[in-house]
């Protein structure tokens, strides 16, 4: 319904009428709502969907406890329930004939089980919430606090802040922690900052993750004593690209971001590097259509190819497959000698796949180009990233055979990064070893570096979960379940809820629908969330809810009361 004086007050009108004979005639109709849990998490972010052929109307009333939506389109209501106790939502649905309007309302619970209204307030121990700081034995040289005792100390000395935001589970994190930090050449480049390590999955990152709009693992920010971002590099670099990054750094310390901004409003080549500058970091945070307005008609490169890069990303979440397509042979088209064309052209081949099939080969040239390149390094990616995702193209592809062999290719330098350090500790490079065997079909030799890897980290989420989701995947549940539990036992944070979700999808596939209710539930009531969305323990959440009412479903309607 277009949005226009005549028709709003229309609508209103529809609306205000609806509601009226619905009152009068002390029958509830049916509800024009998708289904929804009853209970919430505080600052849980609740998703409403209109039945079929109806939609949501933007001129009528809509609250959420007394609160305006985050977000509102015909399609899909979201609003964040930030007050504990019974609140009230109100949604306004229309149907697409637009013959009428009514109000919808329902009475949702809100509530934590450890009443935790003040994000300042660290996760409580026990259940899944630890708030560690960091898992394992710091690199040296770093700070052993939190963020605030961090900031405190920079202040005292006027020195700035190299913040980690790492995981567990993420192998480029881990190959920093291995292979760089420890390394005399980083320990002097950074010496006069504040070393911290944030871990992604606790609650103790939640603040900084949210004020810095942390998309993806490892992310590096360098900031001065007040919080004011000066440069960030996301993904894994080598020692020389990392040292060069860091001395770029050091020269812009005067110039944090607010800065480059201000300066991107100008004219002339000043205010061009600037606006380059302001718009790779709108990218890297997220901020898409910032970013593409920035870099627009500048004369650089790779201002163009991250426009593009922007436009790719709007595309994908506004779910449109042709914007995002266009954007895709853009790139390809533009920057056929890339490093990301394996990637783009992976991205095609669900859109086109025509066109996608005629670059194969340019693929694959590309991918031995690179890694036979120096400049490699300087780029997020590696010989094993790069073989990897050929192997994935190959695959979707369907040549299976040299899909393969790619993968092989992937575990081969994989094998050989991980002797660079103490194979105990070579978590990074074994964990990416051990998927890429299992995607080149060696399954024996998977299992047996999964077994080994769980066993030398045996009280640590990581290992346990991935050898559980593989074995899932083959369909050997029984083990794949005692997998699963160890990983429950051991996660915490964001972890802890992609480990229940595991856990409880597999108790399903053993034919255990109200085990795996149980499961989810006392999950949820001891679950804590960040009040910014933009912490992805919101999408984790968003997963464990989706399961919730599959198996609420699958339960039948004796299971279905809460």
């Amino acid at each position: 319904m277009k949005s226009g004086g005549v028709v709003s007050v229309l609508s209103l009108a529809c609306f205000l009428a609806a509601f009226h004979v619905a009152s009068s005639l002390g029958a509830a109709p049916p509800s024009l709502l998708g289904e929804h849990p009853e209970e919430f998490l505080l600052h849980e972010v609740l998703e409403l969907r209109p039945v079929p052929k109806h939609h949501f109307e933007s001129q009528a009333p809509q609250s959420c406890g007394g609160a305006p939506p985050l977000e509102l389109s015909p399609r899909r209501f979201r609003c964040q329930l930030s007050e504990p106790g019974r609140v009230q939502v109100v949604a306004s649905v229309c149907d697409d004939a637009k013959t009428f309007c009514r109000p919808e309302r329902f009475f949702a619970r809100v509530f934590s089980s450890k009443d935790v209204v003040s994000e300042k307030i660290a996760p409580p121990q026990g259940a899944g919430q630890s708030p560690r700081l960091h898992l394992r034995p710091l690199p040296p040289g770093f700070f052993r606090g939190g963020p605030q005792e961090a900031q405190r100390e920079a202040e005292e000395k006027g020195e700035l802040i190299f913040i980690h935001f790492g995981a567990v589970w993420c192998p480029p994190c881990n190959l920093l922690e291995e292979l760089i930090y420890p390394r005399r050449e980083f320990q002097e480049a950074t010496s006069g900052m504040i070393r911290l390590s944030l871990d992604a999955d606790s609650g103790l990152s939640w603040n900084w993750k949210a004020r810095f709009k942390v998309r993806g693992y490892p992310t590096l920010i360098v900031a001065d004593a007040q919080l004011r971002e000066i440069g960030r590099l996301v993904s894994y670099r080598p020692l020389g690209p990392l040292l060069a990054w860091l001395e770029e750094i050091r020269e812009m310390k005067r110039l944090p971001m607010e800065e480059a901004l201000r300066l991107a409003k100008g004219e002339g080549p000043a205010a061009q590097e600037a606006r380059l500058r302001a718009g790779l970091w709108r990218y890297e945070r997220g901020e898409w259509e910032e970013s593409a307005s920035l870099l627009q008609g500048l004369p650089y490169p790779r201002a163009r190819r991250h426009e593009l890069l922007a436009h790719m990303e709007l595309a994908e979440q506004a779910e449109d497959p042709a914007a995002l397509e266009d954007a895709l042979k853009s790139l390809v088209r533009e920057f056929p000698e890339d490093v990301e064309y394996v990637y783009w052209i992976s991205g095609l081949i669900s859109l086109n796949r025509a066109y996608a099939l005629r670059h194969l080969r340019g693929a694959e040239k590309n991918v031995r180009a690179w890694k036979a390149s120096s400049e490699l390094e300087k780029t997020p990616y590696n010989p094993g990233w790069l073989e990897y995702a050929l192997g994935d193209l190959l695959e979707l592809a369907r040549e299976m055979q040299r899909s393969r062999a790619a993968f092989v290719r992937s575990s081969e330098y994989w094998k050989d990064l991980s002797a660079q350090s103490d194979p105990a500790t070579a978590r990074g490079a074994n964990l990416e070893r051990a998927d890429a065997l299992y995607r080149a079909g060696r399954l024996k030799e998977a299992k047996v570096l999964y077994e080994s890897l769980a066993r030398i980290y045996s009280k640590e989420f990581t290992f346990h979960y991935y050898y559980a989701s593989m074995l899932a995947k083959l369909k050997e549940y029984p083990v794949a379940y005692e997998r699963a539990q160890h990983a429950v036992e051991h996660a915490y944070g964001d972890n802890y809820l992609r480990a229940v979700r595991l856990k409880a999808e597999i108790e399903l596939k053993l034919g255990q629908p109200q085990k795996a209710s149980r499961t989810v539930e006392e999950a949820l009531k001891e679950t804590l969330l960040p009040r910014s969305t933009s912490v992805r323990t919101h999408r984790y959440l968003a997963g464990l809810r989706e399961l919730e009412a599959e198996l609420h479903k699958a339960s039948g309607p004796a299971e279905n009361g809460r």
